[in-house]
């Protein structure tokens, strides 16, 4: 099982992302039930991107990084959208022009 959690910028992706990680730590330490937590976004060096889909039960990350890189490698990322249970959007927006017409 996997989830997928979008928010609109980067800068709230690496935000939650420690939270998400305290949070994920406390079920560990009460359940022994381990959740990997990782963000995939434009500050994900390339080195680290086929590993956080190989290991990550919960990716953190945001419209732009769908449009560019998710959905164009869709075949790489089969194993996680398998997998998904849940897609979690924090915020929606309205956008317009040419930045609106993938988000």
């Amino acid at each position: 099982v996997s989830a997928l959690y979008i928010f609109p910028t980067k800068a709230l992706s690496q935000d939650q992302l420690g939270t998400a990680m305290r949070l994920t730590e406390e079920v560990y330490l009460r359940s022994g039930f381990r959740i990997n937590v990782s963000t995939f976004d434009g500050d994900t060096p390339q080195r680290e991107r086929d590993g956080i889909l190989d290991r990550s039960d919960i990716v953190i990350t945001n419209p732009d990084m769908l449009h560019v890189t998710v959905l164009p490698n869709h075949r790489r990322w089969r194993s996680f959208l398998a997998s998904l249970a849940f897609v979690v959007v924090d915020e929606a927006h309205t956008y317009h022009g040419g930045f609106g017409a993938h988000v």
